[in-house]
């Protein structure tokens, strides 16, 4: 939500509360001034900041999604993008024991290498 915006959001949740202080609401005038600052919240400041809070993160998580190609009211999209996550997950596990088995097969060959050389220094043929 761009800052233009909260800011109409702030100007409108100042004026509930000056509405509700005008009116009498709630408890005596140094409380509701109290509640104006922020300490404490009226119920219908709570629900615009609640409202606020959750529009915000949708749209995070919309932008956020589609930065990555992903259109997340598409179900179809959703699921091609979890499939390739799990295809990234496979690629990372089968290259983490292809390292491994590349490592065995260096320390296997470097363990021959020392038994021939050690053979052929002995004089041992086979």
């Amino acid at each position: 939500m761009g800052g233009m915006e909260m800011n109409v959001r702030n100007r409108q949740t100042q004026s509930i509360a000056d509405a509700q202080i005008e009116k009498g609401q709630g408890q005596d005038m140094g409380n509701n001034q109290h509640q104006r600052h922020g300490h404490e919240s009226c119920p219908d400041e709570e629900a615009i900041m609640k409202q606020v809070i959750e529009q915000s993160v949708e749209r995070a998580v919309k932008k956020t999604f589609a930065i990555l190609g992903v259109d997340i009211n598409d179900p179809e999209s959703v699921e091609e993008f979890r499939q390739d996550l799990r295809f990234g997950k496979r690629m990372r596990k089968m290259a983490d024991h292809g390292q491994l088995a590349l490592v065995a097969m260096f320390f296997m060959g470097l363990g021959w290498a020392l038994y021939e050389g050690i053979k052929a220094k002995l004089g041992m043929h086979s």
